[in-house]
């Protein structure tokens, strides 16, 4: 985390370990019906639960402030017109700020239930 992200937007991602995905993807191979799909996913967590645990693991602190998306997107529009002009990469793309908006939650009982523990 190094301090360099200073603020957070309020959204969740699903963490996985890719052990357990690349294992699931074997358990898949072996049990799983052709044609079906599955979701090899792991735990929902909030970004902020997140950071907090990455900043415990690495004795960094972890950012307080959360910023609304409406805000940030104007920010991330004018990081895209610098990064044309400056050729860096820009701090937030609109299209990740659109995209936090979202929870990206995920349930893998069906993976749990017809793969896994087969």
């Amino acid at each position: 985390m190094n301090n360099h992200m200073p603020a957070y937007v309020d959204t969740g991602l699903n963490i996985v370990h890719v052990g357990d995905v690349a294992k699931g993807h074997l358990l898949a191979f072996k049990h799983g019906e052709i044609g079906e799909r599955y979701i090899l996913g792991g735990e929902n967590m909030t970004l902020k639960t997140i950071m907090d645990n990455i900043a415990k693991l690495s004795g960094s602190k972890s950012p307080k402030t959360c910023i609304p998306h409406n805000v940030v997107l104007p920010i991330a529009w004018l990081a895209e017109r610098w990064a044309l002009i400056s050729g860096e990469n820009p701090v937030a793309s609109v299209d990740e700020v659109r995209m936090s908006k979202k929870y990206m939650y995920f349930s893998s009982d069906k993976a749990k239930t017809k793969i896994i523990l087969y």
